[in-house]
């Protein structure tokens, strides 16, 4: 009895593992929280770095590899940053599969952040 109780629990574990790894599962999950949107628009040079900052906050709770929290963010750029995107994959020739987190804040911050920006934000905190 002990023994088959063992084996179902191991069951479940795996069966939960596997759902979690499960590009479907983590897609639907990521949109129940209904994450933000980056439509590539900037009416104030701190929207960029407010929508970067919401996925870091939900990347914090959530324990996505660093390839799955590359897809989902690209999943939310819309409109003109999501159109960006699809330049910069086919102009770099970027796999999705096997594109970081890090990579993509890289060229998110390189095409939307400027030097300046990061040196107003550096005034700003000092003054």
């Amino acid at each position: 009895m002990i023994l088959v109780l063992i084996q179902i629990g191991v069951m479940i574990i795996i069966g939960i593992i596997l759902r979690r790894s499960d590009k479907g599962y983590l897609s639907n999950e990521f949109k129940k929280v209904n994450p933000l949107t980056f439509d590539g628009e900037i009416k104030k040079p701190q929207d960029a770095e407010a929508w970067l900052l919401g996925m870091r906050k939900f990347f914090r709770i959530h324990d996505y590899s660093e390839n799955m929290k590359a897809s989902l963010a690209t999943f939310n750029l819309k409109a003109k940053a999501g159109i960006w995107w699809e330049d910069v994959k086919n102009v770099r020739c970027i796999h999705e599969e096997d594109l970081s987190w890090s990579e993509f804040e890289w060229l998110f911050k390189k095409n939307y952040l400027s030097e300046r920006y990061f040196d107003d934000m550096e005034n700003q905190i000092v003054n």
